[in-house]
């Protein structure tokens, strides 16, 4: 947990996360969704070694037999430890994070063959932060998590990001 607040002798935290849904059909072979915090190397070879790189998810591809059916999958890549470590920000509160992943959060696909998908072709791909405060009491044993909240603005409007349904 990354605690940024004490109020009433309750600490809150906030745990943020990039969530990735796609259709894993969508692509010919296995992918990866790799996230960024701050500037891409355009070289994918580097991607990983990046100061900026946060992390991956990888969906393997199962296709659908020739039938075209929609196969939706949902992972996830923690950012609270990269902006933690990394960001110099006053806290994890969605006043401080939001508009700073607003400039700073990039994606990009990976073929399992390392080639690269440009997001204006993987037309399902939707990455959206999300984040999910905890509050824990001095007589509290454990946190307890609230109601997860999107930040849909964070990527909206981007190859990739946020789609109003």
């Amino acid at each position: 947990m990354h605690p940024t607040t004490l109020q009433h002798n309750r600490i809150t935290s906030y745990e943020w996360s990039a969530r990735i849904r796609c259709d894993d059909s969508e692509l010919d072979k296995s992918f990866s969704v790799h996230i960024f915090v701050g500037s891409v190397p355009e070289n994918p070879s580097v991607w990983e070694d990046s100061p900026s790189y946060v992390g991956s998810k990888s969906f393997p591809h199962h296709g659908d037999g020739g039938r075209k059916m929609r196969n939706t999958v949902e992972g996830f890549v923690d950012l609270s430890d990269f902006l933690t470590d990394h960001a110099q920000l006053d806290s994890l509160s969605q006043e401080v994070v939001v508009p700073y992943l607003k400039r700073e959060i990039h994606w990009r696909t990976q073929k399992v063959d390392d080639a690269v998908v440009p997001s204006t072709e993987f037309n399902s791909l939707e990455v959206v932060i999300i984040c999910t405060p905890y509050t824990q009491g001095s007589n509290d044993p454990f946190p307890v998590p609230g109601t997860v909240q999107e930040y849909p603005s964070v990527t909206a409007g981007r190859p990739g990001g946020y789609r109003s349904r």
